[in-house]
């Protein structure tokens, strides 16, 4: 299927990514929140090695095509899981052990060539080792020209289940969006820290998906809808993506989720993640306020880059 793609479209993509979000297809195997709806975690290690063996395959297959105008590269989201008490060695270790879980049990194995002790030993424990082939880890981490960046928030855990909801909003400060998700716009600093100082990357880094679901949807009697907090959570991402632009870091772009409002996985029509509103019974759209706020920060940066 990659090849065929290669062939009909080749250099008239810039860029191709071979997977996006890996951890859906977890999700979907081991948590049964998306398709095809499993709740098994040997069916979930498994299912993200396999993953991992079809993006390296892919890498394979660009390369055979010799595509010199293009680049190849994954798309990985990095929720980034912290402590709720810092000082708590519980709730450290809970936090260390689902960042192995999760974002790096793609990143060790594309960048680094293998899974870490920790993941190995949780595997063993828990009896989900998948089936490993000799070769596998050298398809995976075969070189890539880009890595795309997948990033909405953080996770705060606490090994005390009764303590989440008394105490999770006193200790993140109570900073929390109308829509129930915390306000941590600085979530998207420490990931590209994360891959710069974890990882050593080195090649460039693109934002691939970046947004906000839910925020003041309604259409006024004025005929518009005045989406605040969305334009808020944006700037604050853009905000501190530009810092680490500031750093020397070297991020190609950014790309907002999403223009439209659409069908979002298992959630349906429910979340509506567009900086335009969409009407699923007449297709009829709106732009929210968050899309004139929009235009004008792009607007404002082709100034600035025209004056320099």
């Amino acid at each position: 299927y990659a090849s065929i793609l290669f062939r009909a479209f080749g250099n008239d993509i810039p860029l191709w990514t071979t997977i996006n979000e890996p951890i859906a297809t977890y999700v979907g195997y081991a948590s049964g929140i998306f398709a095809p709806g499993r709740k098994n975690e040997t069916f979930g290690r498994q299912a993200n090695h396999h993953i991992l063996l079809a993006h390296g395959k892919g890498v394979e297959r660009f390369r055979e095509e010799n595509l010199k105008q293009s680049k190849i590269g994954i798309v990985v989201d990095i929720w980034n899981h912290h402590p709720l008490r810092p000082d708590v060695k519980e709730d450290v270790a809970l936090a260390e052990l689902e960042n192995e879980k999760t974002y790096r049990s793609y990143l060790n194995p594309i960048f680094k060539g293998c899974y870490t002790d920790e993941l190995l030993k949780y595997m063993e424990d828990h009896d989900c080792m998948p089936q490993i082939q000799d070769n596998d880890m050298k398809k995976i981490s075969q070189p890539i020209d880009f890595f795309g960046l997948n990033c909405y928030n953080r996770v705060v855990d606490c090994a005390d289940a009764s303590l989440i909801k008394q105490k999770k909003a006193e200790v993140v400060g109570g900073n929390f969006m109308d829509n129930g998700t915390e306000f941590y716009p600085k979530a998207v600093y420490e990931a590209i820290h994360i891959l710069k100082d974890l990882y050593k990357l080195e090649i460039p880094i693109y934002i691939t998906e970046n947004g906000t679901f839910n925020c003041c949807e309604e259409i006024t009697q004025d005929g518009k809808i005045h989406d605040r907090e969305r334009i808020e959570y944006i700037e604050g991402f853009l905000y501190w993506i530009s810092k680490a632009l500031e750093e020397g870091i070297d991020i190609r772009g950014y790309y907002l989720w999403s223009l439209l409002d659409n069908w979002e996985w298992s959630a349906g029509f429910t979340f509506r993640y567009g900086i335009v509103h969409t009407n699923f019974e007449t297709q009829e759209t709106i732009c929210k306020e968050s899309a004139y706020w929009y235009r004008d920060f792009i607007a404002g940066i082709k100034r600035s880059e025209t004056n320099e």
